[in-house]
């Protein structure tokens, strides 16, 4: 009875033994894809949003009803950079520098919708990135929407 008693006991620590070292291999596993998973989401100075953007097209809501189209060229552009400050340009002048920051409500940093301030803005704006469009603005409500496209990375 001995002989089949310690039998079992080694079978039993072997199964222990494969089931601590797969428990332990898919634990590692997981820590492993959140870790990547998180480097690549919270990765804030890869965004596409980083560059010039250039004005293309302005329009309003219902009432005021204006739709305006610019050429490329034409000087108009927003300048974000990674430690949250912007340079604003008219006609390739400067006319406004300073911080904004963006609270992303849905997306993530390379494609996203948010709120967007410029300077501590009280009001602030909406905001939307996709691919190489950037969209300041609504038109719901009689809003103004300013479209801009990615001139530079």
């Amino acid at each position: 009875m001995g002989s089949r008693r310690r039998t079992t006991d080694i079978t039993d620590h072997t199964k222990m033994t494969k089931k601590t070292t797969f428990t332990s291999l898919l634990l590692l596993l997981v820590v492993t894809a959140c870790f990547t998973t998180c480097k690549k989401e919270n990765n804030a100075s890869s965004s596409p949003l980083f560059c010039k953007w250039e004005v293309r097209r302005v329009n309003s809501g219902s009432f005021a009803r204006f739709d305006s189209t610019y050429k490329a060229g034409n000087g108009n552009i927003y300048k974000f950079n990674s430690d949250s400050t912007f340079t604003q340009y008219a006609a390739g002048k400067v006319i406004l520098t300073g911080s904004f920051h963006i609270r992303i409500d849905s997306g993530s940093t390379q494609n996203f919708e948010g709120f967007f301030r410029l300077n501590n803005d009280v009001y602030g704006n909406y905001i939307s990135l996709y691919n190489n469009i950037l969209i300041i603005g609504t038109t719901a409500a009689d809003g103004n929407a300013t479209i801009y496209n990615k001139i530079d990375r």
